[in-house]
């Protein structure tokens, strides 16, 4: 008879980091857990959105050392979306205003040894789940 786990809770708790509350995915490959969020960042800029995320995976890596994880690799991929533009016409004149992003998309992994499956989702969610909005 195969165990089973249930998990109960009010869904979109605050601090609910399952994948369906968080978008944090965790998989197993060959020993590793392979953890990853994939969602936008609220920013003012390209740069902010990088810095934040950098931030956030410096503490990510420093927490799951702390638990005794061994880091394989954390990366991500932070992007702009493309600019979009107003158009207004008044009269005759057509007025042009660029509209820069306020979100930007990012993808964040993380391979890490040595750590349970429900430390790796609680420090993601605590981290890059803080800047990462799925």
């Amino acid at each position: 008879m195969a165990e089973h786990e249930h998990h109960h809770h009010h869904h979109h708790d605050e601090d609910c980091c399952c994948e369906e509350c968080s978008g944090i995915s965790v998989t197993a490959h060959e020993g590793a857990l392979i953890g990853t969020l994939t969602g936008h960042i609220q920013a003012d800029s390209v740069d902010s959105a990088k810095d934040a995320l950098s931030s956030a995976m410096t503490a990510l890596a420093a927490r799951l050392s702390e638990a005794g994880g061994v880091i394989g690799h954390i990366k991500a991929i932070v992007s702009e979306e493309g600019r979009g533009y107003q158009i207004s016409v008044t009269e005759e004149t057509a007025e042009v205003r660029s509209l820069t992003p306020s979100a930007f998309h990012a993808d964040c992994t993380a391979i890490v040894f040595a750590v349970p499956e429900d430390t790796l989702r609680a420090h993601m969610h605590e981290t890059v789940g803080a800047v990462i909005l799925s």
